[in-house]
């Protein structure tokens, strides 16, 4: 019912990369340099310096200027996004030509959404299907907006990042810090205390040493429980962690949440940096948690699983868009599944089942 809406911002981008894959697959300059150089960031330097590919680059820019600051992880301030560094878009234009992703039939357009309301109507009459209309037609307009004020705060984001690195940039130049971006380290009232001469540290730089080894702890950890409770300071680890969630119908069975519809066998693809996914044709993406820089992904991918995540979820929603079958919200999906092995997924009833098992 929540599939096909149209107007959703969110869906933009893997509908443009489509047409950059298709303007690439045509264009024997571009081709060249994606048979030639497999590192992302050295094809990148090559066509971007090739007056071959002028015409490709200009494209390439215009979805920038649009959709830069939509990347994994964009609500983090300190993280390098397409504007900054656009490896990860050219080797996505790559997968894309090498998958031989092409832009949906639009005549299938709201096929299973129309379904779905016929089932829905047939069995309402009266006031109830009346009520039934306005429900599902402002659930979908609410959807909606709030994706799309998802990406308005995405630039907002944006536009508060370059302030920051821009700042980090003077600081830089003038000896307070060894690298620009080492401004994500301090906080505000730092940053703001250094530049109003209120702040009575005087080694910015000492600060940020001192967080840098205390992030790289944080980074060799293992990941928190998804509930707990803590006792005296959260960085002592001194959880209380409840019994966890049981994911299993049976032996071979997992289950989560559906989100669109289809049921998919494929072998899966265990992803845990979209960077890493390499060839996602015919594979099921498995992932832990999924965010926008997520859904370029999607067209090559034949379904996808998600550990966490809900209905409303940003992978979900793109996911119903494009007709991408998707259950979330899978305890333990990421180490009980094994990358390579078989299952079923139904993206109505949230079951998957192991095909190997």
């Amino acid at each position: 019912l929540l599939t096909n809406e149209g107007g959703i911002v969110s869906t933009e981008p893997a509908r443009l990369v489509t047409r950059l894959a298709e303007a690439a697959s045509i264009d024997p300059a571009v081709m060249t340099h994606f048979e030639s150089w497999a590192d992302p960031a050295e094809l990148a330097r090559r066509i971007e310096t090739d007056p071959a590919c002028a015409s490709f680059q200009r494209e390439i820019e215009s979805y920038l200027d649009r959709f830069g600051d939509r990347c994994m992880n964009e609500l983090k301030l300190e993280t390098i996004t397409l504007s900054d560094d656009p490896a990860f878009l050219y080797q996505t234009i790559r997968s894309y030509v090498a998958g031989g992703v092409r832009a949906p039939d639009p005549s299938l357009d709201g096929e299973v959404r129309r379904a779905a309301e016929g089932l829905v109507v047939e069995r309402l009459n009266g006031w109830r299907r009346r009520t039934f209309a306005i429900v599902v037609s402002q659930t979908r307009a609410r959807v909606r907006d709030r994706e799309n004020l998802r990406f308005e705060r995405t630039r907002v984001f944006g536009v508060v990042r370059r302030i920051f690195v821009a700042l980090g940039h003077r600081l830089q130049r003038a000896g307070t810090l060894e690298d620009m971006r080492d401004i994500f380290f301090l906080r505000l009232q730092e940053i703001f205390g250094h530049v109003q001469g209120t702040s009575t540290d005087r080694d910015l730089a000492a600060i940020v040493r001192m967080r840098r080894a205390e992030w790289a702890e944080y980074e060799a950890s293992p990941p928190p429980p998804d509930r707990f409770e803590s006792i005296g300071p959260v960085a002592d680890e001194r959880w209380i962690v409840p019994a966890p969630v049981d994911s299993f119908l049976d032996g071979n069975q997992l289950r989560g949440v559906g989100c669109c519809p289809g049921i998919v066998r494929a072998p899966v693809r265990l992803v845990r940096d979209p960077r890493d996914a390499g060839d996602l044709s015919g594979r099921i993406l498995v992932a832990e948690r999924t965010d926008p820089g997520w859904t370029l992904l999607f067209p090559t991918a034949s379904g996808l699983l998600v550990e966490r995540g809900s209905l409303l979820s940003h992978s979900a929603i793109v996911a119903r868009e494009v007709g991408l079958p998707c259950v979330v919200s899978i305890p333990r999906l990421m180490e009980t599944l094994k990358d390579g092995e078989m299952v079923e997924m139904d993206g109505t009833t949230g079951v998957v089942r192991r095909l190997d098992e």
